[in-house]
C-alpha cells in the first residue's frame, strides 16, 4: 500500500494486487524438475562408475548394477532374468531371503514378477517405483 494525496488535498492509498499462484505452481515444478535431475544424475554417475570399472567381470558389473537399482528404488528384489521356452531362469538376483537364486528355473507366474511374454521376446516390467517389487527380463 502507498500514500495518495488525491486532487482535494484528501489523503488516500493505492493497493495493488498480483496473482502469483502461477509463479508459486512454475518455482514448484522447476524445484520438481531439479530433484529430478540430481536423481538422474546419481543413477547415470553409479552405472558410469560401475560400468567403467576395470576390475570387475562384466557379470560383476550387472551384480552391482542391479544391487544398486533395488537401493535406488527401495525395493527388496531385483532379478535378471533370461526367458524361454519352459519359464524364466535366473541369471541374477538381489533377494532378502536368498530365493530365487542364480541358476534357479521359475516356471511362469512364479516368483516377484508373474507373467511373462508368450512369445519368448524380451521383456521389461517398468513403472518401478520405491518400495515396490522391479522385475526385468532378457533374451
Amino acid at each position: 500500500m502507498a500514500p495518495l494525496a488525491l486532487h482535494a488535498g484528501r489523503p488516500g492509498s493505492i493497493l495493488m494486487l498480483q496473482d502469483v499462484s502461477e509463479r508459486v505452481a512454475a518455482e514448484r515444478e522447476r524445484e520438481r524438475a531439479q530433484r529430478d535431475l540430481r536423481a538422474h544424475v546419481t543413477v547415470l554417475n553409479a552405472f558410469h562408475r560401475i560400468s567403467s570399472a576395470t576390475d570387475h567381470t562384466l557379470r560383476e558389473k550387472l551384480h552391482l548394477m542391479l544391487a544398486f537399482g533395488c537401493r535406488h528404488l527401495q525395493t527388496p528384489y531385483g532379478l535378471l532374468t533370461r526367458i524361454h521356452d519352459h519359464g524364466t531362469e535366473v541369471i541374477d538376483a538381489v533377494t532378502p531371503t536368498g530365493t530365487p537364486k542364480v541358476g534357479d528355473e521359475l516356471a511362469r507366474g512364479e516368483g516377484p514378477a508373474t507373467g511373462g511374454a508368450e512369445d519368448g521376446n524380451p521383456v521389461c516390467v517398468d513403472g518401478a517405483h520405491p518400495g515396490r517389487a522391479a522385475a526385468f527380463s532378457i533374451d
